[in-house]
């Protein structure tokens, strides 16, 4: 089966004729790259400047033309940057990121839009100028100042990175201040408010490397403690993120702790009350290093908020509490980037996870996936719930019918998992990249039907795979590169029903199947090991390369028996004959052979060979067609072919080919005989007619 990822297009008509639009196409002008701004189909005449040509430097001062020609005509530049949606806050791509060159901005009349993290890492930036004309940026007192709308209050978009004043009092042209508004600067110590100013950023003081105090004496909207926190009488609305406490309790009066108050902070230890709740990112890039926090409840709901410990780098131990049978939600990003993170308890025995949350925790080594009853079905574009986390293990919780994409893609310790713990068979899809460039050793898909692109790619350690056979017969649909394999990986097949994708890529390895009717299967692999009289059927997809009959099977209809000869590449260990059956009766065994009861006569001789390859259960069927008798020729036994020393004998005149471990041939030929003397040391396997053996020189 075909996957193919396709690029966004956009289909506009021109003249009656539909044509395709690529609004991802990019035009370098000048210094810049720029994207063609659309509103749908239609080109809006903008232009959004979304890179810089590869080796460009900007010098002292950065000006942006206000237009630029593409294909002979003129866009007006209205973006700088880009544009974040969403609640997202963490892997943004900048354009002008860590350009210490940089000292002066020139902004024309035309931009509508700068990305609020631009600029970021440019620590010199001493003035902003904005050209007249333009209704959505100015610039007062040398910052930049942002407004949505003609009519709406102006905000600090950007207070100057490199300016060295100790103190500033926001002007009174500012009415709020922005998200990113004082990024990169570490000279300005106190921030003065006036009047009715107001903070109203999530991410107000993200990057900031200096504010140590904020005057509201003269604000009629805030207050501020004694130790230099700023609330409003019951919610905390900032906390400067350079003040140095070695801890802080919050008041028992103080119910609300606003989103981002403490993002940014430098205190070690905060302690809260069951009472206070928290808004998102509340707490996000702090240094806090251990928190005991009560989510705010609704009635059967609770949460802990959108990003709220969101790459908290020094977090090392977390107790989240809940009231009894209560369920939590777990939102987006809450402890992203929690690199120490080691210590996570929940009380809650009711889970439900959102994207990224536990994303890069890298000292988490355990999760209780048990209590797990939900996932969110929206995933932002490559962030998984533990993706990059220090996961060892995992047994997938019985209430969740798909893994999401990404969700431990990135896991490098995590060695083993368990998909069907409860053995309910709940799992039926795996979605892409789930378990890409994880340390996983073995995967058994259990009950899954859909195994998604990538999603165990990249697994380097990857040495067993497993396909059981599915309830109902139904088919495993595998999407194209859905698997890696490595040299050394096994795979083995019990399941009739597999949809290949038509690539061979990442999939050559070593199989071992039990099908002996495959409709389907790759067309490449090192070796392949199959049920007695089963090597022409998958020949048929591959002539060249090694198909090994794990054993022999004769029958003896008169006596109501079945031989079963191991070939000779497996010992008794590898390879364990479990029990056999004849329409589903089943027969006693004594060395090799397997009689059925003398009571039971047959019409029909159908046989089921149960074993067991290197730990795997497998089952074969013969039906009554395949059956032959005590005196029928055995066309595949391995016995046409012997080894004394360093020759090989090859009995009934066949013509011969020894093959390569990786499937090259390296000798060939019709004579009895093969003199091994000059290979080289390694694996190889002898084919002759029908029988195939597998030695070592």
């Amino acid at each position: 089966m075909l996957r193919a990822t396709l690029s966004l297009f956009m289909l506009s008509a021109v003249c009656g004729i539909a044509r395709a639009v690529n609004v991802n196409e990019e035009y370098t002008v000048g210094n810049f790259i720029y994207h063609k701004g659309y509103n749908a189909s239609v080109e809006t005449g903008e232009a959004w400047l979304i890179g810089v040509r590869e080796g460009y430097t900007p010098g002292a001062t950065l000006t942006f033309p206000a237009t630029v020609m593409i294909g002979g005509k003129s866009y007006k530049v209205t973006r700088i940057g880009t544009l974040v949606y969403g609640d997202k806050y963490m892997d943004i791509p900048v354009v002008f990121k860590d350009y210490p060159e940089i000292t002066r901005v020139v902004i024309p009349a035309t931009v509508q839009y700068i990305g609020e993290f631009e600029f970021s890492g440019c620590c010199n930036i001493t003035e902003f100028e904005v050209k007249s004309g333009n209704e959505l940026y100015m610039s007062i007192d040398g910052a930049l100042c942002h407004r949505w709308s003609s009519t709406s209050d102006w905000g600090l978009a950007r207070y100057p990175s490199g300016r060295k004043s100790a103190g500033w009092t926001m002007p009174y042209e500012i009415a709020y201040i922005g998200d990113c508004a004082f990024l990169d600067n570490s000279a300005l110590k106190t921030l003065h408010l006036v009047e009715d100013q107001r903070i109203r950023g999530t991410l107000a003081f993200y990057g900031n490397k200096g504010i140590s105090a904020i005057d509201v004496s003269q604000s009629t909207e805030y207050k501020a403690s004694p130790n230099g926190i700023i609330h409003n009488g019951f919610q905390i609305v900032a906390c400067p993120p350079r003040l140095k406490l070695d801890s802080y309790t919050v008041p028992i009066s103080i119910t609300q702790i606003r989103s981002g108050a403490f993002l940014n902070t430098i205190i070690p230890q905060i302690t809260l009350h069951e009472k206070v709740s928290l808004g998102f990112y509340a707490m996000a890039w702090s240094k806090i290093q251990k928190i005991t926090y009560w989510p705010e409840s609704n009635p059967n709901y609770i949460n802990v908020p959108l990003g709220l410990f969101a790459n908290c780098r020094d977090l090392e131990e977390a107790t989240i509490k809940t009231s009894k049978g209560s369920r939590l939600t777990l939102s987006k990003y809450a402890f992203w980037g929690c690199d120490k993170l080691s210590s996570l308890t929940i009380q809650s025995q009711s889970l439900y996870l959102e994207s990224g949350v536990f994303q890069g925790c890298r000292s988490l080594t355990s999760f209780p996936m048990s209590s797990v009853t939900g996932i969110s079905d929206y995933f932002e574009e490559r962030d998984g719930i533990f993706k990059n986390s220090g996961l060892t293990s995992v047994n997938w919780p019985s209430a969740i019918t798909a893994i999401p994409p990404y969700c431990f893609d990135g896991c490098k310790n995590l060695t083993s998992v368990n998909l069907n713990p409860s053995g309910k068979n709940a799992l039926k899809r795996i979605g892409r990249y789930a378990f890409a460039n994880s340390g996983l050793e073995t995967i058994n898909t259990q009950s899954a039907e859909r195994i998604e692109s990538y999603a165990f790619d990249g697994c380097k350690s990857l040495r067993k795979v497993v396909f059981p056979p599915l309830s109902d017969d139904s088919t495993l649909d595998l999407y194209l590169y859905s698997f890696s394999f490595n040299n050394d990986t096994r795979v083995y097949i019990n399941n009739r029903n597999i949809d290949w994708p038509l690539t061979i890529d990442g999939l050559v390895a070593t199989y071992y199947t039990s099908d002996r009717f495959p409709d389907d299967f790759i067309t490449d692999w090192r070796e392949v090991y199959v049920p007695a009289k089963a090597s022409r059927a998958y020949r048929k997809f591959n002539s060249s390369k090694p198909v090994i009959e794990m054993f022999s099977m004769t029958t003896d209809k008169e006596r109501l028996q079945v031989t079963l000869t191991r070939n000779d590449c497996f010992t008794a260990n590898e390879l364990q004959f479990n029990s056999v059956t004849c329409n589903g009766t089943a027969l006693t065994r004594n060395g090799s052979t397997w009689t059925l009861p003398t009571e039971v006569a047959p019409s029909l001789f159908e046989i089921t060979v149960n074993y067991t390859v290197h730990g795997v259960k497998m089952s074969t069927q013969y039906p009554p067609e395949e059956i032959t008798s005590a005196d029928d020729t055995v066309a595949d036994s391995s016995r046409a072919i012997t080894r004394e020393g360093d020759i090989l004998h090859f009995a009934g005149g066949c013509t011969w080919s020894i093959f390569s471990i990786s499937g090259t041939t390296v000798m060939s030929g019709d004579t009895p005989e093969a003199d091994l003397s000059q290979l080289a040391p390694g694996i190889y396997m002898a084919r002759c007619g029908a029988s195939t053996i597998k030695f070592a020189k």
